[in-house]
């Protein structure tokens, strides 16, 4: 900035700081589904995640995805909605994801009655991803899905 007054001429620099408005990209990396399996008895009972794609109706279908940056590193507490789509439908969200980006979001199906009637309706299952919301970061708008049977 250069001024001009009567006794003289002054120059002065003006430095200007620009944040990047750029937001960090998030996505899914993986998604896969499955159950929680208990085993044993008393002190030695233990509850695992078991791999899975069929499920039969009165199980709970958990929904694993894994959330990570553009550059591959896992994201924390990320929430992951998705849309289940098949002979019924629903919206789910996700827990926050832990520090390895794993987020899990649960569907509680219905068994039948006694006389095999009611229940969430049997078939061919799809879970696509809708959206993830985690802070400091936005979805990078690529959806993944993954398919199971419903027995």
């Amino acid at each position: 900035v250069v001024a001009t007054t009567g006794s003289g001429t002054r120059t002065n620099s003006v430095s200007t700081y620009l944040k990047s408005s750029v937001v960090p990209k998030v996505g899914v990396a993986s998604m896969s589904t499955g159950k929680y399996v208990t085993s044993g008895s008393g002190k030695n009972k233990t509850t695992a995640f078991s791999a899975a794609t069929v499920f039969k109706r009165g199980e709970t279908v958990v929904i694993r995805a894994t959330v990570k940056s553009a550059t591959g590193e896992a994201v924390a507490n990320a929430t992951v909605q998705s849309a289940l789509s098949g002979p019924s439908s629903a919206s789910l969200t996700s827990a926050p994801s832990t520090g390895d980006g794993l987020a899990e979001a649960r569907w509680v199906t219905s068994a039948p009655n006694k006389r095999g009637v009611g229940g969430t309706p049997p078939g061919e299952y799809t879970a696509t991803v809708t959206g993830i919301s985690a802070a400091g970061h936005a979805w990078d708008g690529v959806s993944a899905s993954v398919i199971f049977t419903l027995q």
